[in-house]
């Protein structure tokens, strides 16, 4: 016996575009509990039935199991949709229904809308703004109830923009980097290799344990700092150094590694640190796209340090704007290194894994050798996987920037810069330029740098009569030395003219010869200025010359003659004795004399 399958149910549904939401919801409702009808009688499995319905009209199960539900308990009518709410806008403060709720509030309660926008611009939570605004409401001449706090966080979200929330609330940078324009350049394009070449710092995101950095105590759970140079034009990586701590010092480090291998560049561009303001310190301002008027030169103040000495012109970025320089993008791709390392923090500690947490809990257990191990790596091989990782990055890297044409950093160096055309300067010539520099004045013929004292070394006459001469009251001068030999430093006036070499004076023992070589060396020093002065006054009469020559006057020189003793006569002495009713032999003190006067009165 055959049997005829019922049919499956169809229901038209409303028109679309169709006002009455109501009705669609209605329909829609109607054909989903018709087709688990449908499909329960045709295959007795109610599971099956509701999930077909929820394949074909896309709600959940338990959406689709209390429609049935309720459409076996109570038919159609059960399906009915609830009555519509108050139409939106609407609110019985207000007194009428309006489609802007933010219009309505504004014409009814001015003064609650401006208190509230007031508050939260001045810092406080919507907590704080809601018992605010409920213990000021009566005074205000408002009816009851007062706003709750869903009612006020609706309020700050219609009438300040997200730019007015945050402007108080983050921090500038931030506000800043996140909000404002910024100018996009063409140097990606226009520009040439090595013409202008950034740097900046960046915290590695990785503890290791210090085996090798000086700054801080050896096994010490540490999170380096990489200083790195890049040219904006190839985003080659020229130079990198890690530190505990960044300073001048490990800049000029690692420009010394763009100087020797790519030669100088043209232009420097950096930020506001206080670090890369001291580096550039006493160079001239300049940009690629501005090559200023030679009338109106403008210097970072400061004695002129490596960049002034090598001719290199700084260009400073927008202050709080870390669009502005694309090493940034360079930190981004770094942190793929850091993730790498069981140390790995993250970039925020809401980020920090658990592993971290535990690995600087086991080692410091480790220091006090209560473990055996540590899990964090060393510095020493963060460093060396540093360096193979920046190589990786300069020559496999395709880069998608302007002008890169997803070539790598190292290919495009190649094509427009080629080691053949690099003019590299003599680095021995230029060694010291590369110098910590600090600003001091001289005293007692030398200068003092982290109490040390530096003067010229011994025989040295040209060097000792230089910073003689060079002394003045009040006056700096820069004085350069090198950071890993402390044992020699160079004197330069704030103009940028040597004025001597001077060596460290560690206060030892010194030998006969050498004191002696000290004094003679004050002697020279004493009449090389008397002769300077002699030098300068030969030729121009002094006032007492020049009053002679004008009045005819002429002085009498001085007879020597009249200084020479004179001879008393033998009789001179016994009478003095006598005027003082004394012996003359009772006198010890001239007895002697009075015996060489007999002897010669004899003799006569």
């Amino acid at each position: 016996m055959t049997s005829t399958a019922a049919p499956k149910p169809s229901l038209l549904a409303p028109p679309r575009g169709h006002t009455d939401a109501r009705l669609r919801k209605r329909y829609r409702w109607l054909m989903i509990v018709q087709l688990i009808d449908w499909e329960f009688r045709e295959t007795g499995n109610l599971d099956a039935a509701l999930r077909a319905a929820v394949d074909k009209h896309k709600v959940c199960y338990e959406t689709a199991r209390t429609l049935w539900t309720r459409y076996q308990q109570g038919g159609e009518a059960a399906l009915e949709p609830k009555p519509l709410g108050p139409a939106k806008g609407t609110n019985a403060r207000t007194r009428e229904g309006t489609a802007d709720p933010r219009g309505a509030l504004l014409s009814s309660f001015p003064e609650a809308v401006k208190f509230i926008c007031a508050r939260t611009l001045q810092g406080e939570n919507t907590v704080k703004i809601t018992e605010g605004l409920r213990a000021r409401w009566h005074s205000l001449g408002y009816p009851p109830p007062a706003p709750s706090r869903s009612t006020v966080a609706r309020v700050i979200e219609r009438n300040l923009s997200e730019a007015q929330r945050a402007f108080n609330r983050e921090p500038r940078q931030q506000w800043c980097s996140a909000r404002l324009p910024y100018a996009k350049r063409d140097w990606g394009t226009r520009l040439l290799p090595m013409e202008l070449v950034e740097a900046d710092h960046r915290k590695l995101d990785a503890w290791t344990a210090n085996d090798c950095l000086p700054g801080a105590p050896r096994g010490s759970a540490i999170r380096v700092y990489v200083t790195a140079f890049e040219d904006w034009r190839t985003r080659k990586i020229l130079g990198c150094v890690v530190s505990v701590s960044p300073d001048s010092i490990t800049i000029s480090r690692a420009f010394k590694q763009v100087v020797a291998e790519y030669g100088i560049p043209q232009f420097f561009y950096c930020d506001h640190g206080k670090d890369f303001i001291k580096f550039c310190s006493g160079a001239e301002r300049g940009n690629p796209d501005d090559p200023g008027d030679p009338e109106k030169r403008r210097f970072i103040k400061g004695a002129p340090g490596t960049l002034a000495r090598l001719g290199v012109k700084v260009a400073l970025c927008a202050p709080r704007h870390p669009q502005a320089k694309s090493i940034e993008s360079l930190f981004n791709y770094l942190r793929q290194f850091d993730a790498m390392w069981p140390g790995h923090c993250g970039s925020k500690p809401s980020a920090r894994p658990d592993a971290c947490e535990i690995a600087l809990r086991q080692h410091q257990q480790f220091l006090p050798e209560k473990r055996n191990s540590t899990p964090l790596a060393n510095t020493s091989d963060l460093i060396r996987f540093l360096d193979a990782w920046i190589e990786r990055y300069n020559s496999e890297h395709h880069h998608s920037g302007d002008g890169m044409d997803g070539k790598t950093p190292a290919q495009v160096m190649e094509e427009l810069y080629p080691a053949s055309e690099r003019r590299l300067p003599d680095m021995a010539l230029i060694e010291h330029f590369f110098w910590e520099m600090h600003e001091r004045k001289i005293t007692r013929g030398g200068v003092e740098v982290d109490g040390v004292r530096y003067a010229p070394a011994l025989g040295d006459d040209a060097g000792a009569v230089a910073l003689l001469h060079a002394r003045e009251e009040g006056k700096e001068f820069a004085v350069w030395r090198n950071p890993d030999d402390l044992s020699a430093a160079v004197i330069y006036e704030p103009g940028g003219a040597l004025v001597a070499h001077v060596f460290a004076d560690t206060g030892a023992r010194r030998t006969r010869e050498q004191q002696k070589e000290i004094v003679s060396q004050q002697k020279r020093l004493r009449r090389n200025v008397r002769e300077s002065i002699a030098a300068i006054c030969d030729g121009v009469p002094t006032p007492l010359e020049e009053f002679e020559t004008r009045e005819g006057l002429r002085r009498v020189p001085f007879d020597r003659a009249a200084i020479e003793p004179r001879k008393l006569p033998a009789s001179s002495s016994r009478t003095w004795a006598a005027d003082r009713g004394g012996d003359l032999a009772a006198i010890p003190e001239i007895a002697s004399v009075l015996e060489n006067e007999t002897a010669g009165e004899a003799a006569d």
